[in-house]
């Protein structure tokens, strides 16, 4: 599955939720979980000196891509867990609001 964050996620998520809760419920958990992972995996790729790589724009650039792309690949994988905990935590606050 492609998880797709910001404008570009698609349709207006209201009308997902309508038509599919528990969907949308995924998909919103595994978009936090990539979106987290990668300011992590970026403020560990900048502890990485410049100097090492080169300096200027494009050292900056192919980190971020970089962190992207892992970060896209854990929350792929699951099996750092926070989609799950998230998607718990959104199911729980959606049964108290209907009970």
């Amino acid at each position: 599955m492609e998880l797709k964050i910001g404008a570009s996620a698609g349709p207006n998520l209201a009308d997902r939720v309508d038509q599919n809760p528990r969907q949308t419920e995924t998909e919103v958990a595994q978009a936090f979980e990539q979106l987290f992972l990668g300011t992590v995996v970026n403020e560990v790729m900048n502890t990485v000196e410049d100097a090492a790589m080169g300096d200027g724009f494009q050292v900056q650039l192919w980190k971020s891509f970089m962190s992207d792309a892992i970060a896209k690949e854990l929350a792929m994988r699951g099996d750092v867990g926070i989609a799950r905990s998230v998607q718990s935590l959104l199911g729980a606050y959606d049964q108290k609001g209907r009970g």
